[in-house]
């Protein structure tokens, strides 16, 4: 996943393979976390009622969009960083830089690699700008500045994808443009985002139940904790590139940066998604002609014997009024089992 012409790159060969090798071993940590919330999500989403399931079926694909990008850069980038290091004899820069040329850019398994990891920008960004839509369709209008950036980003993501090889010639790298496009793509709708929230928490802050606030504040968390990490890594990443003149990793810090930044890109969407496949925040607008005008998260549930109630002594009295009302409380009751929503 690299983005860079790899000129000034030539000069440190050993470097190369030491940050070639890392990636390597980072990335299949980053195709095990996602395979688990991939597979984590759907199970989930098919064992959830059919009302559940509304607006998350997007959720779930896009999901499974990114980690098929993921492993087909994984798999690319492998096979390359595998051949150079089989190639290469210690102490023999000359073969070693060789052996980097043979199996690095240039070769079919690099251009897929970076094409793929290229998608994976457009997918997560896009997913961050619709959620930003989602949060702020009541005043569309807010949405065209975030969407106007993902669509310089996507302009420069496919210009230092394509114009080294077709314009070798042209000594332009858009690659220190495209990262800082993207950081600030994904701070920009995260702010907007955790603003929209907070906003609408304390505008109905005198309306809501004691622990809505928990719910509004851990929606902005998950935001803040998926979107920062990448956003910082991106700008110092573009500072560095910009420094080397986007001559690609030329030291460990640069590759440090760029193997965090091409980890986060991945996994902060499926933090994300996550977190709306399992019901943890909302994965859809309310209808407008419900009564109910706000979104439901959905939390974690804890069942309670009646036996254990019994033993204790303890009764919930609130609990029995409302079961003389909702149908599917005394059904509950029948069956000895209380539900306590945590």
């Amino acid at each position: 996943m690299s983005t860079g012409s790899g000129g000034g790159s030539q000069q440190n060969p050993a470097a190369r393979l030491a940050i070639g090798y890392a990636e390597s071993n980072v990335q299949l940590v980053s195709i095990g976390l996602q395979l688990f919330m991939c597979i984590y999500g759907l199970v989930v989403y098919l064992e959830s009622s059919r009302a559940a399931k509304k607006g998350r079926i997007l959720y779930v694909a896009v999901s499974f969009t990114i980690l098929g990008l993921s492993v087909m850069t994984t798999v690319c980038n492998n096979y390359s960083n595998y051949n150079s290091l089989l190639n290469t004899v210690p102490g023999d820069l000359a073969r070693t830089r060789i052996a980097l040329n043979q199996f690095g850019q240039g070769t079919p398994s690099y251009g897929i690699a970076r094409i793929a990891s290229t998608f994976i920008a457009f997918v997560g960004d896009g997913l961050l700008l619709y959620r930003c839509y989602f949060f702020w369709s009541d005043k569309r209008w807010v949405v065209v500045l975030p969407a106007l950036v993902y669509l310089a980003s996507v302009v420069m993501g496919i210009l230092q994808m394509l114009w080294q090889d077709i314009f070798s010639g042209w000594v332009i790298d858009f690659s220190v443009s495209w990262v800082a496009l993207n950081a600030t793509l994904n701070a920009l709708i995260t702010g907007m985002i955790s603003y929209s929230l907070l906003r609408a928490y304390f505008k109905h802050r005198d309306h809501l139940p004691p622990n809505a606030s928990r719910v509004y504040l851990s929606v902005v968390a998950i935001l803040v904790e998926a979107a920062l990490p990448l956003s910082l890594a991106g700008i110092v990443l573009a500072a560095l590139m910009n420094q080397s003149r986007g001559a690609g990793a030329t030291g460990v810090h640069q590759g440090f940066f760029r193997i965090l930044y091409f980890f986060l890109l991945a996994i902060s969407p499926q933090m994300i998604i996550f977190r709306i496949t399992t019901g943890r925040s909302a994965g859809r607008k309310p209808n407008r002609g419900s009564s109910d005008k706000t979104t439901h998260v959905s939390t974690a549930m804890d069942f309670v014997h009646s036996s254990s109630n019994a033993e204790s002594g303890s009764f919930d009295v609130s609990q029995s009024k409302r079961s003389n009302h909702d149908p599917q409380q005394r059904s509950a009751e029948k069956n000895d089992v209380h539900v306590v929503p945590v």
